[in-house]
């Protein structure tokens, strides 16, 4: 690998160093194979997702000034997307771009056979099924565990304000970092401001207490907690 070397300048220098919070836990980068169904539209870019992946690291790495605490840590956890974004297609009989019970596994499974990645980001335009009794709308899926594997809805097409549902829309960087701590193995605590809260509304900021992290840098299936069964997901 050849070594590139650069002139920068002090002030450059400060702000690199100061981008964001110092952690005593080792970080981790995890990377990311992204699929999106054909039938979604508009269809998120290489820019859009690594916009994602990028904001969902920093809403866990926390800024310049935080100051950890038992319940909130600056959690050096990094995203990055591998490889170029992917189509898939469902079969005639059944529209994968509307997961359910029936076909909620085989979207999962969708290019499970690309390795060297964490996990893998399916968008599709509709969940109506994630676990339980699939009678409500869902904003992402990361069960059953085994596949490594989250489905989401895609940008701008979250359920909002529908009686038993979510609360409202929320930023998809906070969604996709959720989802990831359920596939690490982490359920849901009902602890406002929590990364794990079940349900989740606009945030600009996120707690994440230090067994959480710990789960997150290490990854899918990394931790194996109880699970709590939440009246919304």
């Amino acid at each position: 690998m050849r070594a590139i070397v650069a002139f920068i300048s002090l002030p450059a220098l400060l702000w690199i160093g100061t981008a964001h919070a110092q952690s005593d836990l080792p970080p981790a980068t995890h990377s990311v194979s992204v699929s999106v169904h054909r039938d979604v539209q508009p269809r998120p870019s290489e820019q859009d997702v690594d916009a994602i992946l990028e904001q969902a690291s920093k809403l866990l790495q926390k800024d310049l000034g935080h100051i950890d605490k038992p319940d909130d840590v600056a959690c050096p956890v990094t995203f990055k997307r591998s490889g170029p974004i992917r189509t898939f297609v469902s079969p005639d009989t059944d529209a994968w771009d509307n997961v359910n019970e029936g076909n909620i596994q085989a979207v999962h499974s969708v290019d499970f056979d690309v390795t060297d990645v964490s996990f893998h980001v399916k968008i599709v335009n509709k969940i109506g099924f994630c676990k339980g009794d699939g009678t409500k709308l869902y904003n992402g899926c990361s069960w059953p565990h085994q596949w490594r594997s989250i489905i989401v809805v895609a940008p701008g097409k979250h359920p909002a304000d529908r009686p038993g549902q979510f609360l409202r829309s929320f930023a998809d960087h906070a969604l996709w970092a959720h989802e990831f701590g359920h596939l690490t193995g982490l359920w849901h605590r009902d602890d406002a401001g929590a990364l794990m809260i079940p349900c989740q509304v606009q945030f600009s900021s996120v707690r994440v207490n230090r067994m959480e992290c710990s789960c997150l840098l290490g990854g899918p299936g990394s931790c194996r907690l109880p699970e709590f069964n939440p009246t919304c997901r």
